[in-house]
């Protein structure tokens, strides 16, 4: 009788081997000693540990309203600085405006149609449902003006923060269509330095690494220091994202510059 050959079964769980350290090292003599690379100096040797580099600002955005009106005032060009809550934009809302009020009024008249509603149920001259139906009446009316008074209050379009204008889009007079973008700001808090790492520096890189940052622009060398290290690699190019900050505040320096960060350098 012929022997048969008898494959393993697995339920649920996978299967672990164990092979003796002598024999790792007869087969795989380039993985023996696991540990053998952290206790290398020359896992630390950062000689040539050069990455390129972008400047940008720690907060940006594209200012854009869901309203379709004239532009009254753009009192901002580009490279002009605003203060958080300037006005930015304004549109001619009267139109909106008018409609607020009106819907304001409807919601004033239903209120007091709705309170003598109540007044006549409390002295059996109403039913529930004319008191129901007339409660619904206001509450739709108020809805309605608090809508009109949300896009009112969109007339006028204030900074949410401190920065400068980077991008102008439109001018008084026109009607941008809605959601067209109207300026690009940035604050005007230091900026920040975006890298993109091997994963392999893992090993030693860490939150208040120091580096050198030379900036293409000025050719000035500054000293910048890692603040904030991505908490997921690229599996496709076996990258890092790392971000900085220049330890010297330095206004000369400014958003969409670029550079050379050099980690190799005697201080680190």
């Amino acid at each position: 009788m012929r022997n048969k050959l008898r494959s393993p079964i697995f339920f649920g769980a996978a299967a672990l081997i164990l092979v003796p350290n002598s024999l790792a090292q007869e087969y795989y003599p380039e993985r023996s000693g696991l540990n053998a690379q952290f206790d290398d100096d020359s896992f630390q040797d950062r000689t040539g540990q050069t990455v390129r580099g972008v400047i940008m600002a720690s907060q940006e955005a594209q200012v854009s309203v869901d309203l379709s009106a004239r532009l009254t005032k753009v009192p901002y060009d580009i490279g002009d600085r605003f203060e958080r809550g300037a006005i930015l934009v304004s549109y001619d809302c009267r139109r909106l405006r008018a409609e607020a009020n009106a819907a304001k009024a409807s919601q004033k008249s239903l209120a007091l149609a709705h309170d003598n509603i109540r007044e006549l149920f409390n002295n059996g001259a109403a039913g529930e449902l004319e008191l129901a139906t007339a409660k619904a009446d206001e509450q739709q009316a108020h809805a309605q003006w608090q809508a009109r008074q949300v896009r009112v209050n969109d007339c006028d379009v204030k900074a949410p923060y401190s920065g400068y204008i980077v991008e102008r889009y439109v001018d008084p007079f026109e009607t941008p269509a809605p959601g067209d973008p109207l300026l690009k700001i940035i604050d005007d808090q230091p900026v920040e330095i975006h890298l993109i790492a091997p994963s392999s520096w893992l090993g030693w890189l860490k939150i208040d690494e120091t580096f050198n940052f030379t900036i293409d622009e000025t050719g000035a060398l500054h000293t910048a220091k890692i603040f904030r290290i991505g908490r997921a690699v690229d599996s496709a190019s076996q990258t890092i994202n790392l971000v900085a900050r220049f330890i010297e505040d330095d206004k000369k320096i400014i958003a969409g510059m670029s550079g050379t960060a050099d980690f190799s350098f005697e201080g680190n």
